[in-house]
């Protein structure tokens, strides 16, 4: 458990890029347990990994500037 500001800062930050990852891992399943005849859902789902990548991303440069 981080005592400072900015430890406390890379914890949450790091957090943000578990939740990612959780959210494409569920996107992921759902994807697996719906049939190709469900294109708009599947493209919602596709979008949410889309979001969920780039949001990792800005979470990642962020981590790196603490």
């Amino acid at each position: 458990m981080a005592s400072t500001t900015r430890g406390k800062l890379k914890e949450h930050t790091e957090g943000v890029h578990r939740d990612c990852e959780w959210i494409k891992q569920h996107c992921t399943a759902c994807l697996a347990m719906l049939p190709p005849k469900y294109e708009p859902l599947r493209e919602n789902y596709e979008g949410l990994i889309k979001i969920a990548d780039q949001l990792d991303k800005f979470a990642q440069k962020l981590y790196g500037l603490l």
